[in-house]
């Protein structure tokens, strides 16, 4: 007896045995003079599974492929110190589908074992000496370290990544225009509302495509990015320079702005999860902005091209004065304060040059910037400055080479 067609039906639409249906049963020949004849129900079952037969041969290559696209990707973890985010970090990243071997772990001369737990966990490590960090200089170091990548996956050691989100970030480069993405990042379990709507405001729900254009509506936001969770098209990042040797802040924004300017775009992929936020004090939150103010009176240049930061920052306090007022709004006089605190750090920053050095050193959050000071990066119409071009040309990367970490290996 044939199988009811609705049975099947919903077979196909079960998570459980939709690929092992039994074969039906077909009328004897005798019971059929006319031997061609398929019963309407059989032929539909047949259909079906050859569908569901042709479906599993795809995702069995999709996964392959999806393997092998990450096996060219490089990821890039900073620390310092970080035993105490280890645990959760080195978990999520076994969720990755990436191999401990494709992991540099670049550790500011750590104290509290992070080198041993990084080398025991088969991660490659390369030791810098704590006063000489930097956040352009030592992304740069390690890019550069990495010939074999064609991606680079940059991540901080107190973002804990979801399942597979490696996979879903690095599915932007699908789109030859990329030149580098950025995933969501969700506050963290116990943050207060202010740190939430930090998070909910930076980090919409919907994924986005920002070009040099952008920034005739966004402004400077059109080059936002974060190298909390972010990759980098290989290709694309040496077309620009790479990532500044000296850079008190900004790193990325710096790269992504290059990038614009170059003719690439921003990805913005909210599906690419990371849970990674903070509950700043004043006296960081002061740090914090008195750096970004540096950051902009050095790299005045970003300004000129997408606009100036006074009219993110008003749209971002109509938001957290909404958002707290639902939430609670007992909290509105304390986020007001922290507003003031951030504009006056930031307005300091970008005087900077009226600063003396000790009270500058003092200031910041970055105290070995200060110790290494230099002059402020050439503005973008010199000569190492990208020119606009058509991205699609400069796709493509150099092929694979040795992965040969030997010389960036520490013993602890």
């Amino acid at each position: 007896m044939l199988h009811d067609a609705q049975t099947v039906d919903s077979r196909l639409l079960s998570a459980e045995g939709a690929y092992s249906f039994p074969e039906p049963v077909s009328p004897s020949a005798s019971s059929s003079p006319r031997r061609h004849h398929i019963p309407a129900e059989l032929f539909r079952y047949r259909i079906l599974k050859r569908v569901l037969d042709s479906t599993k041969q795809q995702e069995n290559c999709v996964s392959v492929s999806d393997e092998k696209e990450l096996s060219r990707v490089a990821v890039v973890i900073p620390t310092c110190n970080a035993a105490q985010y280890w645990e959760a970090l080195r978990a999520a990243l076994d969720n990755q589908g990436i191999s401990a071997e494709q992991i540099l772990i670049v550790d500011s001369s750590s104290s509290d074992g992070t080198r041993a737990l990084a080398q025991s966990a088969g991660y490659n490590v390369m030791r810098v000496e704590r006063g000489e960090f930097d956040h352009g200089g030592t992304r740069r170091l390690a890019s550069e370290s990495l010939p074999w990548a064609d991606a680079l996956i940059y991540l901080t050691q107190d973002a804990v990544p979801a399942s597979n989100a490696f996979r879903t970030l690095h599915q932007a480069f699908s789109n030859p225009r990329v030149g580098t993405a950025y995933g969501r990042q969700l506050p963290r379990a116990g943050a207060c509302p202010i740190e939430r709507h930090a998070r909910l405001f930076n980090y919409p729900s919907v994924s986005a495509i920002h070009t040099y254009s952008s920034r005739e509506q966004l402004g400077i936001k059109a080059a936002f990015t974060s190298d909390s969770f972010a990759a980098y098209r290989c290709s694309a990042l040496r077309e620009v320079g790479g990532f500044p040797k000296k850079s008190i802040v900004g790193e990325e924004s710096i790269v992504a702005c290059r990038l614009l300017i170059a003719g690439w775009e921003i990805a913005y992929v909210a599906d690419a999860t990371v849970v990674h936020s903070h509950a700043f004090g004043l006296r960081k939150e002061f740090a914090r902005y008195f750096d970004i103010g540096v950051h902009h009176a050095r790299e005045s240049w970003i300004l000129e091209h997408f606009g100036k930061a006074d009219e993110e920052g008003k749209r971002f306090l109509r938001s957290e004065f909404s958002y707290l007022l639902a939430e609670d709004a007992r909290l509105i006089p304390v986020a007001l304060l922290r507003t003031l605190l951030k504009l006056f750090a930031y307005q300091i920053g970008r005087r900077e040059g009226y600063v003396p050095l000790a009270i500058k050193t003092r200031l910041s959050g970055q105290r070995t910037f200060w110790s290494q000071d230099r002059p402020a990066m050439q503005l973008p119409n010199e000569p190492d400055t990208p020119t606009v071009r058509s991205p699609v040309s400069a796709i493509g990367g150099n092929p694979i080479q040795s992965r040969n970490f030997g010389a960036i290996r520490s013993s602890h």
